[in-house]
């Protein structure tokens, strides 16, 4: 089984859901793509919809790349050996969502650019939580973090929509949190992403007659795949697994222990701290 940062990878006539998934090293053949449908589809009939996490970026630190973290498995089910499924949870979204970041690819940033200027509407769907986390003492919802993060790379989707911000309150969590639109990125508050985006064109009644999604876990797009067949099935629906964020082995850097406890102890005592539990499960972080 993978290690969880794994778990951290023709125009259609008629349209229809699509069962094909394309796999991809590189944004540019998803922009391939789109470019070849807007020969027949009208661009703003168009949506593309990016994951965040090792797809639109990936996580600066070397603690959190594969190689690093199979030579140090022993340490990292040492550090959340006492931790709950939450926690660890938590943790993997601070290693790789809230720690510093750069572009998946070096031209990430520009490849979207020109997609966008073809007219079609893009935006980002992340499975993050959406509520209020304490991170570099401030307090704020994670989903005005999400597009700020994305901003400081040269990535912009605020302009998909005509509104700032949309709750998704068909999908509760216990602690007022919601799936969350804002600012050209949906938190779906780790609901699945195809039951988000179908309520989200519920609430806004707006849908497009193609949707081309980019994500780095298959079983995203499968279920997308499986909530558009069911809520809209007339949209046509391209799939791309996307690759292009993992760093080839041999140009990870490897790390001492020392160096890698010094990046996951803080980690996990900040998702401790953020979210007490009063039960432990006693296993390990990785599985």
């Amino acid at each position: 089984m993978k290690p969880w940062i794994l778990a951290v990878l023709a125009c259609l006539a008629p349209f229809g859901v699509s069962a094909a998934i394309t796999v991809t090293p590189q944004i540019s053949e998803v922009n391939a793509k789109v470019a070849e449908l807007a020969k027949t589809v009208l661009p703003k009939d168009i949506w593309v919809i990016y994951d965040i996490d090792m797809t639109l970026t990936k996580p600066e630190n070397p603690a959190v790349e594969l190689a690093n973290l199979q030579r140090h498995h022993p340490i990292l089910g040492e550090i959340f050996a006492d931790t709950t499924h939450e926690q660890r949870e938590l943790a993997k979204y601070l290693a790789v969502g809230l720690y510093p970041c750069k572009t998946a690819e070096k031209k990430t940033a520009k490849h979207i650019k020109e997609l966008q200027k073809l007219g079609v509407t893009s935006f980002a769907l992340t499975a993050a939580k959406s509520g209020i986390i304490t991170f570099l003492r401030e307090q704020k919802p994670i989903y005005e973090i999400r597009p700020r993060e994305l901003n400081a790379l040269g990535i912009h989707f605020e302009e998909a929509f005509p509104f700032e911000t949309l709750f998704l309150r068909k999908f509760p969590d216990g602690e007022s949190n919601f799936p969350t639109y804002h600012r050209g990125v949906i938190c779906a508050n780790e609901k699945p992403k195809g039951a988000v985006l179908c309520a989200f064109m519920d609430e806004i009644k707006v849908a497009p007659k193609i949707i081309v999604m980019v994500d780095d876990r298959r079983h995203n797009l499968k279920e997308t795949r499986r909530a558009l067949r069911a809520r809209y099935p007339q949209i046509g629906f391209i799939a791309f697994e996307y690759t292009g964020a993992m760093t080839p082995p041999e140009s990870v850097k490897i790390i001492s222990a020392d160096e890698f406890r010094a990046f996951w102890e803080p980690i996990a005592a900040q998702a401790k701290q953020i979210c007490p539990g009063a039960h432990r499960t006693g296993r390990t972080f990785v599985r």
